[in-house]
C-alpha cells in the first residue's frame, strides 16, 4: 500500500511550522530564564549565542525533513509512520510550551 505523497508533504510541512514554533518558544522561556533547553547539544549552542541555536535547530531539523521529502518514494510506508511520529513528538512540544504559557499567565 502506498500512501499518497500528498499526505507525507502535509506532514513534513507540519513539522517545518511545529519546529518554528518550538525555536521561539523555546528561545523566549530560555531568554526570560523561566526555563532551560532540554537538549544537551542545543543546550550547549544557545550558551553561545540565540542565533547560533537557531541556526543549529534548523539545521538539525531541516536535514531530517529533507531526508524525508528525499526518500518519500522510495520507502514511502516508513517515512509516512517517521513523519507521523515526528509530528506527534513535535505536537506534545508545543502542547507543552503552550501549558507552559498558560500556567505563567495564570
Amino acid at each position: 500500500m502506498l500512501v499518497p505523497l500528498r499526505a507525507i508533504k502535509y506532514l513534513l510541512s507540519s513539522l517545518i511550522l511545529l519546529t518554528l514554533f518550538d525555536l521561539v518558544a523555546t528561545t523566549c522561556w530560555i531568554s526570560s530564564g523561566l526555563a532551560t533547553e532540554a537538549n544537551p547539544i542545543l543546550a550547549h549552542t544557545i550558551e553561545k549565542s540565540y542565533i547560533f541555536f537557531a541556526i543549529v535547530k534548523f539545521a538539525f531539523a531541516f536535514t531530517g525533513i529533507y531526508l524525508f521529502d528525499r526518500f518519500k518514494t522510495k520507502k514511502n510506508k516508513l517515512i509516512f509512520y517517521l513523519s507521523v511520529t515526528m509530528v506527534i513528538v513535535y505536537s506534545c512540544v508545543a502542547v507543552w510550551h503552550l501549558f507552559g504559557l498558560l500556567t505563567y499567565l495564570l
